[in-house]
């Protein structure tokens, strides 16, 4: 009777150090997909993350930080987990991407100003400086032709204040964050910016689990079928929807 009451104690001793699991998340502001910086945490990505959470019980610790360095910090071990990254041959060395449901696909589009030539084919391109956020990856021939003149950015709200003052051409970023950044910023930029018709197609996105990370390896099957779960009953979907009203 000692034993089994010594068995149920670590049992109930295990259950409730594995309730306060805290993983840290590392991204950066990127709305409507991860708003980080003032208030709480929101958006597509982390609301659904907070879905997951709740669904397997841990705990999570949001961290604001550009995304070149929470690449750097997930393979170093010092973030968990990253939200809503392509899937490259290079990040798959260093983290464990969730597929068994991926976030919505996002076209990549190319914004100028108004008043500056159009941009309807890749070779309208050449001779322009193209913001590019450090670390993003946008689509495997623009990210390896080094014949185009990219600026690197530290975030698209930077990228986008540099296109309205003309000291880039255009920005490329993810359509709907690029809708939802010039309707928050139109005040602020006095220029008319607009998108180009020349966009590469989205590819899915992912929660991203580093290798390093032994509290998000031990939970991976766990975040998998709380993912799979959520789009199942809609909850993946109704988030989604609630961004784009």
């Amino acid at each position: 009777m000692k034993r089994f009451s010594l068995l149920i104690g670590l049992v109930a001793l295990g259950s409730s150090l594995f309730a306060q699991t805290t993983l840290r998340v590392g991204g950066n502001n990127a709305p409507p997909y991860r708003i980080l910086g003032s208030g709480a945490p929101k958006g597509i990505y982390i609301d659904i993350m907070n879905a997951v959470a709740d669904e397997i019980k841990v705990k999570l610790e949001y961290v604001e930080m550009p995304l070149s360095r929470a690449l750097q910090e997930v393979q170093q071990g010092s973030i968990d987990i990253m939200l809503g990254p392509n899937m490259t041959t290079e990040r798959e060395a260093f983290m464990d991407f969730i597929t068994e449901a991926p976030f919505p696909r996002e076209n990549k589009v190319f914004f100028g100003l108004a008043k500056s030539p159009t941009v309807s084919s890749y070779a309208d391109l050449s001779g322009r400086k193209i913001g590019v956020v450090k670390g993003a990856v946008y689509d495997s021939a623009f990210d390896a032709d080094a014949r185009l003149a990219k600026e690197a950015l530290e975030d698209y709200t930077t990228g986008f204040r540099m296109l309205a003052r003309g000291r880039i051409d255009l920005v490329i970023i993810p359509e709907q964050q690029g809708d939802f950044l010039l309707k928050q910023m139109a005040s602020e930029l006095n220029a008319q910016i607009v998108k180009s018709s020349l966009a590469f197609p989205g590819k899915d996105s992912y929660i991203a689990i580093g290798k390093k990370s032994a509290g998000g390896q031990a939970l991976k099957a766990q975040i998998a079928g709380a993912m799979v779960k959520l789009k199942a009953n809609g909850t993946i979907d109704r988030i989604i929807a609630s961004y784009r009203q």
